[in-house]
């Protein structure tokens, strides 16, 4: 049996959920592995920042992100590490442009698919005798 046009099913009771919970852990998962990657780029830049604000401010950037015009949770990110951290403000933005670069990089499996998709040797072609 199908499901009728026009029409969805989304799960409820328990299995809502058990979907609920487990998107929220992913979600917090990804947010805590962009909170560790910022702060060791802040680390490997000379900028000595607490894993706490790491973390902390990179969830308060996404939300800024979320609530403010032109991606300006990231220079709340800014603002607000400026004052607990002595780094520049231009260093601070420079580790941001840095981790958001890391974040459209393809990740190395899928390079790898791409490299070997790409140089296959070309399947041999049987030819007629002449």
């Amino acid at each position: 049996m199908g499901i009728a046009p026009g029409r969805s099913e989304f799960p409820s009771g328990g299995a809502a959920i058990a979907w609920l919970a487990a998107g929220a852990a992913l979600y917090a998962l990804a947010t805590l592995v962009r909170g560790e990657r910022w702060h060791r780029i802040l680390h490997k830049t000379g900028v000595e920042a607490k894993r706490s604000d790491s973390y902390g401010l990179t969830a308060v950037g996404y939300m800024g992100n979320n609530v403010l015009p032109a991606r300006a949770g990231e220079m709340l990110r800014v603002v607000l590490l400026n004052k607990r951290a002595d780094a520049s403000k231009r260093t601070l933005i420079g580790t941001i442009v840095a981790s958001d670069c890391w974040t459209r990089l393809p990740s190395p499996r899928s390079s790898w698919w791409w490299c070997s998709a790409c140089s296959a040797p070309p399947r041999s072609r049987a030819t007629a005798p002449t």
